[in-house]
């Protein structure tokens, strides 16, 4: 588990949601940057988004699924991408891993976008 201490405490404490500390003996914790998150109090790594996913802002404690017309094609992500001309944001995955991510696919034969 992630602690931290500010001058004056007498007792470490864990680093919030959407935060770190990677190091011992830190007195703050660091923000979680865009494109991955803190889901847990004390934590000392962040995770990344997953493909389909984003976290646009620093501190986040979840990533959110890349929207209908948009996509995302790797881990990491601060943002989502618009759909080419052609291609479509597929919903990837199943009831049991909610909520389904968009990943990228071209649309079928006689059909278009």
């Amino acid at each position: 588990e992630s602690r931290h201490i500010t001058a004056g405490q007498s007792v470490c404490s864990p680093c919030e949601i959407g935060t770190y500390a990677a190091d011992p003996g830190q007195s703050i914790c660091d923000f979680c940057a865009p494109g991955a998150y803190g889901g847990a109090a004390g934590v000392s790594t962040c995770s990344e988004c997953s493909a389909g996913s984003f976290s646009s802002s620093p501190g986040r404690l979840r990533c959110d699924a890349c929207t209908m017309g948009t996509y995302g094609s790797s881990a990491g992500q601060s943002r989502c991408s618009a759909c080419p001309a052609g291609t479509f944001g597929a919903a990837n995955g199943t009831p049991a891993t909610p909520p389904p991510f968009r990943i990228l696919l071209p649309c079928p034969s006689s059909w278009w976008g």
